[in-house]
C-alpha cells in the first residue's frame, strides 16, 4: 500500500505543486528517506513503530523511483530516446539492488557473525540516499521540454 500511495502522492506533488517538475518531489523524498534511514534503528521495537517505519520507507522510496525511472525518463528522453532513458535508469537501479541485498552478507563476513551490522548498513544507506538527492539538485528546476514556455 505504501509504495503505490507514495507514487501517487509524488505524481500529484510533481504536477500540482511543482508545475510538472519531477525533481523537487524526488529530491525531498530522498533527503527525508536518507535522514529517516539513519534513525530507523533507534525506533522502539514495537510492531506499530516498526510497521510505521517500514510504511514510511516504502512510501518515500517510491516517489523518486516512479518519478525518476518512469516519468522523468520519458519527459527528458524525448519520444525517440524514452525507452533508452528508462532502460538506463532502471538498469542502474537494478545494479543498486544487487549491491544493496548483498551488503549485509559482505559486512557480516568481514566483521564476523556476532557483530551488529545493522547500524553501519542503515547509516550507509542513509548516506547513499542523501548523495543521490545532492546529485539530483542541479536538476531541481528542470521541466519537460514541451512545458518550458508554460
Amino acid at each position: 500500500i505504501a509504495g503505490p500511495l507514495g507514487a501517487l502522492v509524488g505524481g500529484l506533488l510533481s504536477d500540482r505543486v511543482f508545475g510538472a517538475r519531477r525533481m523537487p518531489a524526488s529530491i525531498l523524498a530522498l533527503f527525508l528517506l536518507g535522514a529517516f534511514m539513519m534513525v530507523f534503528r533507534h525506533l522502539p521495537a514495537t510492531p506499530l513503530a516498526v510497521g510505521s517505519g517500514l510504511f514510511l520507507i516504502g512510501f518515500l522510496i517510491y516517489i523518486p523511483d516512479s518519478l525518476v525511472s518512469g516519468t522523468a525518463a520519458i519527459d527528458f528522453g524525448t519520444k525517440r530516446g524514452a525507452s533508452t532513458a528508462s532502460g538506463l535508469v532502471n538498469g542502474c537501479g537494478s545494479l543498486g539492488q544487487i549491491v544493496g541485498v548483498s551488503m549485509p552478507g559482505w559486512i557480516s563476513k568481514v566483521t564476523g557473525n556476532t557483530a551488529d551490522i545493522w547500524g553501519p548498513i542503515f547509516a550507509s544507506l542513509g548516506v547513499a540516499l542523501l548523495v543521490a538527492g545532492v546529485l539530483l539538485l542541479p536538476q531541481w528546476n528542470r521541466r519537460p521540454p514541451e512545458l518550458k514556455g508554460a
